[in-house]
């Protein structure tokens, strides 16, 4: 399925393989920022420039929550199953809300900013985030509390993201690095060095053995998680990467880039 939003505060789907359209979900004032799915489809969301998060069921077109006084906000984040979902506002906070009672959580860096977007955890127990100290940080969902503060990197943290099995988390700087986090004994693992510009992006291989990164050096890098080794170093994009996916079995790899196009890569 398929999803855009005008400025007229509406958002329409589309099948993605028939161009029908699903659905017209309406109910915001102002121009819509933001639209993000579930990983199932049945529920989409959506921000506005009128200072609320919207809620719909995708078959029904029914209104199921609406978040208000969210103001100036750059991410939405769904939790695995569908059943809340995470807003970072500007001014570096973090609001998640239970879809199905409505009930709101807070979470801050204490006494700094968090600057990326908010990664779940696959069991939607955790959230984490860089902030603009430089640290990566893990709160507990239900109880907002602050479990881990990462320290390490030079520079803020662009990205952050979880292994599988919620034991690692990686992430992503300004400092040209990309460093493994464990979750349990709370030390550092490695940290994998090459990049020649910012790393934007990074992505976990399904069997957690390996990770990809791209960068604004134009490339995207393959690395062995545990000793943060570099196997691979794909050129082919003339712009920053901004994306990085694996597929399913691990063998091949797909960047998207400001270079306006898409690549595909294996051979590993």
């Amino acid at each position: 399925m398929v999803a855009a939003s005008s400025w007229k505060g509406k958002v329409k789907a589309w099948e993605g393989d028939s161009g029908k359209e699903i659905g017209c979900f309406e109910g915001h004032t102002g121009v819509i920022t933001i639209v993000s799915w579930t990983s199932d489809g049945k529920m989409i969301a959506a921000g506005s420039s009128d200072g609320s998060v919207r809620v719909w069921e995708t078959n029904s077109g029914k209104e199921l929550r609406c978040f208000q006084d969210v103001k100036r906000f750059s991410h939405l984040a769904w939790s695995k199953d569908g059943s809340m979902l995470a807003s970072k506002l500007s001014n570096g906070t973090v609001r998640v809300w239970e879809i199905s009672s409505g009930e709101e959580m807070r979470y801050s860096a204490r006494n700094s900013v968090i600057v990326t977007g908010v990664t779940w955890s696959e069991d939607g127990s955790f959230i984490a985030a860089g902030s603009n100290d430089c640290t990566v940080r893990v709160w507990e969902v239900r109880s907002s509390e602050q479990l881990r503060c990462f320290k390490g990197h030079g520079q803020q943290a662009t990205c952050v993201v979880w292994s599988r099995d919620c034991s690692m988390l990686a992430s992503g700087s300004e400092d040209m690095t990309v460093r493994v986090w464990e979750m349990n004994n709370r030390r550092r693992v490695c940290c994998c060095t090459g990049h020649k510009g910012r790393v934007t992006c990074v992505a976990w291989s399904e069997n957690g053995k390996f990770l990809a990164s791209g960068s604004s050096d134009c490339t995207v890098r393959v690395w062995v998680a545990k000793s943060g080794m570099e196997i691979r170093c794909f050129r082919g994009h003339t712009g920053c990467v901004t994306s990085v996916a694996w597929s399913e079995d691990g063998s091949m790899l797909v960047s998207g880039s400001d270079d306006t196009t898409v690549l595909v890569w294996g051979n590993f």
